[in-house]
Order: C-alpha cells, then sequence, then structure tokens
C-alpha cells in the first residue's frame, strides 16, 4: 500500500466494486481520451483530493510505473514496442549526425519539440505529454523517462545494447587509455 492514505481509501473503493488496478486504469484512460476532465475531478473530490493532489497521485500512480491510457501497462501491446524501437533508431541518427550522447540528444529533441518524438508519445499514448500539438514534459523529466525505457528495453532483450552509437573521440580516447598511451585525467 501507499503511504498516501487518500490513494490508500481510493484504491480500497476500487477493490470494493471489484475493480482491478488495470480495470481502473482502463476508465482513466476513457476519461482522459473523451477529454471528460469535469467528471475526473468531480470523482477526486469524492475522495477528499483537490485536482493538484490528484495529478500528483496519478503522476506517482500512474506515469511512473509505465501505466498507459488504453493497455495498462505500455509495453503489453507489441505496437508500441515497435514505435518505441524505431524512435530509439531514429535517436541514433540524430546522435550520430550530431556527435552527442543519448541524453543530450533526448534533451535537444524535447526542447526543439521534434515531430518525431510528438508522434512517439502520441503513438505510446502518454497521459498528458503532448498538449494542444506541443510536448508538455519538461525536457529533463523526458530524458530520463525514456533513459529508463530505453534501459528496460535493453534488460528484457528488445533492443541490443551494441547498437548504440558511440562518438568517435570517445571511442578514440578509450582505445588509448586500453593502450596505456593515454593517462587518466587526476581529480
Amino acid at each position: 500500500m501507499d503511504k498516501n492514505p487518500k490513494w490508500n481509501k481510493f484504491v480500497a473503493q476500487w477493490k470494493k466494486s471489484g475493480m482491478t488496478t488495470d480495470e481502473a486504469t482502463k476508465i482513466f484512460g476513457w476519461w482522459y481520451d473523451n477529454k471528460n476532465w469535469v467528471r475526473f475531478v468531480d470523482m477526486w473530490k469524492r475522495f477528499g483530493l483537490t485536482s493538484k493532489e490528484a495529478s500528483e497521485v496519478l503522476d506517482k500512480n500512474w506515469l511512473e510505473k509505465n501505466y498507459t491510457i488504453a493497455y495498462g501497462n505500455i509495453w503489453k501491446d507489441k505496437e508500441n514496442r515497435k514505435d518505441f524501437i524505431e524512435w530509439v533508431d531514429y535517436v541514433y541518427e540524430y546522435m550520430r549526425y550530431s556527435e552527442i550522447r543519448w541524453r543530450s540528444a533526448c534533451l535537444e529533441l524535447c526542447e526543439t519539440q521534434d515531430v518525431q518524438t510528438k508522434k512517439m508519445l502520441l503513438l505510446l499514448k502518454v497521459p498528458g505529454s503532448v498538449v494542444h500539438g506541443s510536448i508538455n514534459i519538461t525536457p529533463v523529466n523526458f530524458a530520463k523517462l525514456v533513459g529508463q525505457w530505453r534501459q528496460e528495453f535493453i534488460d528484457r532483450g528488445w533492443l541490443d545494447e551494441f547498437d548504440k552509437p558511440q562518438i568517435i573521440i570517445k571511442r578514440i580516447e578509450k582505445t588509448l587509455r586500453r593502450a596505456k598511451l593515454l593517462k587518466k585525467k587526476k581529480k
């Protein structure tokens, strides 16, 4: 159980009605898809939560656990996996072209409101990520989130770790260090 008593009360209410977490998540998704925010806020008010508290609870218990609107878990749908892998390949190409690392590439793509990135977020149905045609997640949070997803894909074997591009200069430095021709920087 969560430490938030209001969330526990909410979960208890859903369990009492016989619903699973996935079913409740689908209902959240329906409300979100149909832009029925007024009804959604009314439901939270019955549990004594303000809309800000409800947003925090959803963020913690919905976004961080990889729940999506349609299926409960973002990676259950193979199409979502395929879309994310295609986007990762796109980022790898961007990294090679710009000669930057993963995090910097993700930050840049989010800051510049990249079309492919928006498309990926929309296809994965990440709640609240794209609002009125622009990415609504801060670049730092976006880079953290997709970094976690990429690592999860590597851990599960859906992405090959050796496909990650390395910056040529870094690769040369690493080779020179291994050959003991370049010393480590002292702090």
